[in-house]
């Protein structure tokens, strides 16, 4: 389906509707590659910020209020009032719940994602970005039906960028450079393993009448297996793991960018009331322009 997208710029005003406190660090386009693909975004310290040993507290850069968190719980809040969630998630069964292991593969890949996927809400967490887009998406055929009830991911989804630094997202030419590599198998299980998904998505919700007309309909349906393996992107790319929340999605927060070693100056966690919050690491500095990244 088509897609709109925000400015990054315009995040800041998000935040602020959406009471997620910020301290001395800022989003950042970082611009293009040399083939001109969006290289997406980072979280740059705005001001020299440092952490002592002898701190009370720690320095949080960023809090998130604990309803924006995107676990497994939320999206099951969600679902109390928003109906087109709630048949969706009802209809597919187990995989929105504690979503379905893949059947066994010789893949690494394969068999770490079907471990990871019994234990967490990756399915019910798809399901749930599908339905926001499908309510933002400027698609003329979806434009007599409004799916979903409006809420902040509905617009927080439009800052994600419009590709993933993924193997699912390599072209064509550079799926062809990994031939004889050991990665081959493991793309070509990850493929076959996301059409097995979205044909159970499909056969499971063609009987709901505003996904035959709005999903699947030969002239009207606009959902395509490029939007799934885009949400599965989004998911795996930005997923954290939250004390008290599992895996899952935390706006702002997910917008930095993984490091190692020394260069590491920040840290995600959950503070006493379930807010997400990412905060300076102890005896760590930052100066201005310095990029913060978490491991």
């Amino acid at each position: 389906m088509k897609r709109e997208y925000i400015p990054i710029e315009s995040l800041p005003a998000w935040q602020r509707l959406n009471g997620v406190v910020v301290q001395g660090i800022a989003v950042h386009k970082l611009g293009s590659d040399r083939h001109g693909g969006d290289k997406g975004s980072a979280l740059i310290a705005t001001e020299a910020q440092m952490s002592s040993e002898n701190d009370a507290e720690p320095k949080i850069l960023l809090r998130v209020p604990s309803e924006l968190v995107l676990s497994l719980e939320t999206v099951q809040n969600h679902a109390k009032t928003d109906r087109y969630l709630r048949e969706v998630l009802e209809n597919i069964g187990d995989f929105g719940r504690v979503c379905a292991a893949h059947p066994p593969q010789s893949s690494y890949i394969t068999m770490r994602e079907a471990n990871e996927d019994t234990q967490t809400a990756r399915g019910a967490i798809l399901i749930f970005l599908l339905i926001q887009l499908s309510h933002s998406s400027p698609d003329p055929r979806s434009a007599n039906e409004t799916i979903g009830i409006s809420n902040p991911w509905t617009e927080y989804v439009r800052f994600l960028p419009p590709s993933f630094p993924l193997p699912t997202f390599y072209t064509a030419e550079e799926q062809e450079l990994l031939r004889g590599t050991s990665l081959t198998e493991a793309l070509d299980a990850k493929f076959a393993s996301l059409e097995r998904e979205f044909e159970q998505l499909r056969q499971a919700t063609e009987g709901i009448a505003w996904c035959q007309r709005s999903w699947w309909d030969e002239k009207t349906g606009a959902l395509t297996i490029d939007d799934w393996k885009y949400v599965d992107a989004a998911y795996r790319s930005r997923m954290l793991d939250l004390p008290g929340s599992g895996l899952s999605m935390v706006p702002c927060i997910d917008m930095a960018n993984h490091g190692s070693g020394d260069g590491v100056k920040a840290l995600y966690d959950a503070d006493s009331e379930r807010n997400a919050v990412l905060q300076l690491r102890w005896v760590k500095a930052l100066q201005p322009g310095e990029e913060v990244t978490i491991s």
